[in-house]
């Protein structure tokens, strides 16, 4: 009778320093991920399918957004069947359609990957010359996010 009490005290107190962990330890999500997630969820088809870049990828979008993602951890991937060797090709591919100089090429790339949406951060906004042109249209601006939505074909080398 002692020992199953012990056990449950130290079990008690066990679970008591993990929920008070939890909650020292715990970061909430940026306000403008949410927001930007939440728009994406209200203004897009439920087959949308949203790209984006590995380095700006949130872990918060895997509670807010409800729309499929191209790629998002490798730990996720990892979990749900992904090999490492198709993580890494798909991150390379996303990282060089995010990365295209010409708004054809990042056209081409995304499409190659089944997005329909990008969502970039404003920080990199400025070096994706592509958002601006025919192939992609900014149909949501927050403080962090841009969103695009990938037009239909008929975008050329230029954009226009």
């Amino acid at each position: 009778m002692i020992a199953a009490s012990l056990v449950c005290l130290l079990a008690t107190a066990y679970a008591l320093v993990g929920v008070v962990l939890e909650g020292a330890l715990f970061w909430a999500a940026p306000a403008d991920t949410v927001q930007t997630a939440i728009w994406v969820n209200a203004n897009t088809p439920a087959e949308s399918v949203v790209a984006v870049h590995p380095d700006e990828f949130h872990s918060s979008l895997g509670y807010w957004l409800r729309r499929p993602l191209v790629l998002a951890d490798e730990r996720h991937a990892l979990l749900f069947g992904a090999t490492a060797e198709v993580y890494e090709r798909t991150a390379r591919a996303e990282q060089a359609a995010f990365a295209a100089a010409r708004a054809d090429l990042a056209a081409a790339g995304f499409d190659a990957l089944g997005a329909t949406h990008v969502m970039v951060g404003r920080s990199a906004a400025a070096r994706a010359g592509w958002l601006e042109s025919s192939c992609f249209e900014v149909v949501h601006r927050g403080e962090a996010w841009l969103v695009a939505a990938r037009r239909g074909a008929g975008c050329n080398a230029d954009g226009s």
